[in-house]
């Protein structure tokens, strides 16, 4: 298997944790992508921001808990909130179209369960716990880092795979193609913020890419060579990225 498994050490991510864990924030219930009802809260609005469906590996993940066959990254702490930055991709015919032939090649050797939102997204930081105060401060930062960029367009193209740490999860997704040098650009701008503060940076080298699919077992050796291009790239505008924290989601547009 390539290499990129290596930058995966925390990419196990749980989708039923992306919430502000606040005790004065009011208890609600949500379904999980593999069907798993969880308790979650919803808390104050800290900026009026309109909120965006949590991404799919935007999770914190605690290592000695096991949710549905996952592991979590980091403890829950009352009054933290996971946060994470990424690029929203509109699920288009054409993505849609990809994905199924990607998904279609892959099962007779490991199928993977499809990812099934209206939107996709592109990481471009690992997920890390921030406490309430320093929001603000955050989001403001990052927004301050996007505006050195203008707009610019990209394609999904070939396929990568990969497997967290404990090989208890693979993801099979698509790789950013054209325009991957700025995005990758974008993660180091938003690297110098997160390293200010003391907080962990994005994997290196750096590996952009939609996730498409995931499975709760290890890759099988058959797999170790596999490679796949889509019959068709799928293009997308980077506009602005969107700082997640708990449940609330903020723009940062781009000049």
């Amino acid at each position: 298997l390539l290499n990129e498994m290596d930058l995966i050490a925390a990419y196990d991510e749980s989708e039923d944790d992306d919430y502000d864990y606040s005790s004065t924030n009011t208890n609600k219930r949500a379904k999980t992508d593999s069907g798993l009802t969880v308790a979650v809260t919803v808390g104050e609005d800290e900026a009026g921001e309109d909120s965006l469906p949590v991404p799919f590996e935007n999770n914190h993940i605690d290592r000695s808990i096991v949710v549905s066959g996952r592991v979590r990254t980091f403890p829950h702490i009352d009054g933290n909130f996971a946060t994470s930055v990424f690029i929203q991709i509109d699920n288009t015919p054409a993505l849609d179209a990809a994905i199924t032939d990607i998904l279609e090649s892959l099962a007779p050797t490991h199928p993977f369960i499809r990812s099934q939102y209206n939107t996709f997204h592109v990481s471009l930081s690992r997920t890390f716990p921030i406490r309430k105060f320093q929001i603000k401060g955050f989001v403001d930062d990052i927004r301050l880092a996007v505006r050195e960029f203008t707009r610019f367009q990209a394609t999904l193209g070939h396929c990568c795979l990969f497997q967290n740490d404990t090989a208890t999860r693979s993801f099979v997704g698509m790789c950013v193609s054209d325009g991957v040098s700025r995005v990758i650009d974008l993660i180091h701008s938003i690297d110098n913020v997160l390293r200010e503060r003391g907080l962990e940076t994005y994997y290196e080298p750096a590996k952009p890419h939609v996730s498409i699919g995931w499975s709760v077992s290890a890759l099988p050796a058959s797999l170790d060579k596999w490679s796949y291009i889509p019959d068709a790239v799928v293009p997308f505008t980077i506009d602005q990225v969107f700082v997640q924290s708990g449940i609330k989601t903020y723009p940062c547009k781009m000049i």
